[in-house]
């Protein structure tokens, strides 16, 4: 995946006691890496001392970077990469050591630095993650990604969520704990009133709401999936995002059959898919609850004909956006417990190999995965099963929503993955049913 636009700040750690080819050898692979996909690396000089750490840190923290990374190629003294972490406590960090730098050259592994380092950063209260590992192109992408998920929680605690409305009376447990907002995400949460809102936009212009939304769509990077003739007033709003939910699935597949690959989820039995499944479909009911009260709102303000109508289609589409969402989530779950039990048996699928699998096993009836469903047409179908949701699973009682993905690990247990590897590897599997 490309890393335009983020930014990283570079530290190399190492003892004042050495100073070793080596060590600017692995500095400039390691920056060569990270650029090479796409990074800006702020390269800084090694420091020695305290007073070097402070400096590097006020130069990185006026440079804006998005994360620093402390690449350990030897042991450290602690008091130096303890004083980088307070200087940047509010930058992301991550902690990359090599496994050692050479064999031939007696010295503590780099690991120890990390250990010794992170032990007492910890204690100082600073989060961070850490990778060990020599320079690699996939190496270089890890610490890209984890420098990427520090800049989506910079950019969290500068964000300010808006709260429109005051929660239903009695149902303390759908109200917003601003508070526990800013701590967990560091985000301000702004009060907004409903009837104000809804007043301004009965009387903002056409001209005025379109500017107002090419303000917004500028400054969250753009309409992305869901494009501006979908959000635009007039009849068939809904017809038209519903075609828009149905042609999402194929793009996101394409975007998570690597991510299962690079980033899976952290499954490695089906206890733990039960578990994660059941916080996602937790966290899926509150949001697709929040759409549904924002559609009524929206229809209730504009007209009020029809009533019983625009009610049923308001609930199709907040079923069929539910079942999608749900299907991704068991795409992305059931693919990262594929990824875990291959890698698990030593074996190796490519990206194609991973998606076909992972189709087959969610598409599946009995207790293994039906080699059958290997065929590539299993993908329409499984896209058409989530977008042809609807009513029925927009209700918790007629609800099947959330537990494919349970099912599916189940399979995947009683598979013989080698075979259905080499069965793909042919000529292909027989035709789907």
């Amino acid at each position: 995946m490309p890393e335009d636009g983020l930014k990283i700040g570079f530290v190399t750690c190492v003892h004042p006691f050495y100073d070793l080819p080596p060590v600017a050898a692995e500095r400039q692979h390691a920056i060569e890496e990270l650029r090479g996909i796409g990074c800006e690396v702020i390269a800084a000089e090694t420091p020695r001392t305290v007073s070097d750490a402070i400096e590097i840190a006020a130069r990185l923290r006026a440079g804006a970077v998005d994360a620093v990374v402390l690449f350990f190629c030897t042991w450290v003294r602690e008091e130096i990469t303890l004083t980088l972490a307070g200087e940047l406590r509010d930058v992301p960090m991550v902690l990359w050591a090599l496994p050692y730098l050479e064999k031939d050259i007696p010295m503590p592994s780099p690991v120890t630095g990390l250990v010794a380092s992170g032990s007492n950063i910890r204690l100082s209260g600073k989060r961070f993650v850490y990778l060990v590992g020599h320079v690699t192109p996939r190496q270089a992408r890890l610490v890209a990604g984890a420098a990427r998920a520090g800049k989506v929680a910079g950019s969290l605690r500068r964000a300010r969520f808006g709260m429109m409305g005051s929660p239903c009376p009695g149902m303390l447990d759908v109200s917003a704990d601003e508070g526990a907002i800013e701590k967990t995400l560091g985000a301000a949460a702004v009060p907004i009133d409903l009837e104000a809102l809804l007043e301004a936009a009965r009387s903002a212009s056409p001209v005025e709401a379109a500017a107002a939304a090419e303000r917004l769509l500028s400054q969250t990077g753009g309409a992305r999936d869901i494009g501006r003739q979908a959000l635009a007033p007039g009849p068939g709003r809904l017809r038209r995002i519903r075609a828009e939910v149905a042609a999402a699935p194929p793009r996101l597949l394409d975007w998570m059959s690597t991510q299962v690959i690079e980033h899976p989820a952290v499954v490695y039995d089906v206890a733990s898919v039960e578990e994660l499944t059941a916080r996602q479909t937790k966290s899926i009911q509150a949001a697709v609850g929040a759409l549904q009260l924002a559609l009524v709102g929206a229809a209730s303000a504009s007209t009020l004909e029809g009533g019983p109508v625009i009610a049923l289609a308001i609930d199709g589409v907040v079923g069929q956006v539910a079942a999608v969402v749900h299907g991704v989530c068991d795409w992305y779950v059931t693919g990262s417990y594929l990824v875990r039990r291959l890698d698990g048996l030593g074996l190796r699928a490519d990206v194609v190999e991973v998606r076909r699998l992972t189709n087959a096993a969610l598409m599946s009836k009995g207790k293994v995965v039906d080699e059958r469903l290997l065929a590539r047409s299993t993908e329409l179908r499984l896209i058409r099963r989530w977008s042809g949701n609807g009513l029925v699973d927009a209700l918790p009682f007629g609800s099947s929503l959330g537990k494919a993905s349970v099912k599916a690990a189940g399979r995947i247990d009683h598979a013989d993955l080698g075979h259905l590897l080499a069965v793909l590897r042919s000529d292909g599997p027989p035709p789907a049913r």
